[in-house]
């Protein structure tokens, strides 16, 4: 993602906070939009980057009508991995989760809408929010977040080795191990995707993750040799 896209991001975060009701100046909206450029853009960002930012605001985009609120979604898209350690993931979701409200918040967003936009992130945590029960709405956001999954073969190879060149400190064998204990996790649950809108695409995602498993010398020799550039 270049510069142009960055701006244009930028201009979408504007108008996403104006409908979630905020009154704040631009220039304090811009203030907070940088700090998360700053975080997505990280020279360790392959995947959690700001393009899967991007394409999830896309989906949203698509989905609209399943949202009573869409644009507390699209905040909580852009705030849903602006914490990510590849050395401790354990409290990625949470972390994201607190400054999601600590943003809304500074950000005069409604004490109510900064709880749904705090629901919404940590639904992303996936093999972790066992004990939450989630609304239909919380569903679908964390089935588009594990969109990648049910698309092409080649974009699904492609994420799994963005993913790699994040980890590009644990050896090939750690790093295999971590990947497929998550994907496995996310079949022994029974279905991979929550929602009704994403029904549909359970039985490709099955198969995209068994032809990952088939993927292993292909995804394991990704190395993080390019650095994201940062920005600005």
């Amino acid at each position: 993602m270049d510069g142009h896209d960055i701006e244009i991001l930028a201009a979408s975060f504007t108008d996403i906070v104006r409908g979630c009701g905020s009154r704040r100046r631009t220039r304090g909206i811009r203030e907070e939009f940088d700090k998360d450029v700053a975080r997505y853009t990280e020279h360790t960002r392959f995947y959690h980057s700001l393009e899967h930012v991007k394409q999830f605001l896309d989906l949203i985009d698509e989905h609209e009508g399943s949202f009573y609120e869409p644009n507390l979604a699209r905040f909580a898209a852009l705030k849903h991995d602006t914490f990510y350690d590849v050395k401790d993931t354990r409290d990625n979701e949470t972390l994201s989760a607190i400054d999601a409200s600590h943003t809304a918040e500074r950000l005069h967003i409604s004490v109510a809408d900064r709880e749904q936009i705090v629901r919404y992130v940590l639904a992303t945590e996936h093999l972790g929010n066992k004990t939450r029960v989630l609304t239909p709405e919380e569903k679908l956001f964390a089935d588009i977040d594990l969109d990648g999954f049910s698309r092409s073969i080649d974009r699904v190879i492609d994420g799994s080795r963005k993913v790699r060149r994040e980890y590009a400190h644990l050896s090939d064998d750690d790093f295999w191990k971590m990947h497929i204990r998550f994907l496995g996790q996310l079949e022994m649950r029974g279905f991979i995707y929550q929602s009704l809108e994403y029904a549909g695409h359970e039985q490709r995602a099955r198969e995209n993750l068994r032809e990952i498993r088939r993927s292993r010398d292909s995804i394991v020799s990704a190395r993080s040799t390019d650095r994201v550039r940062s920005w600005p």
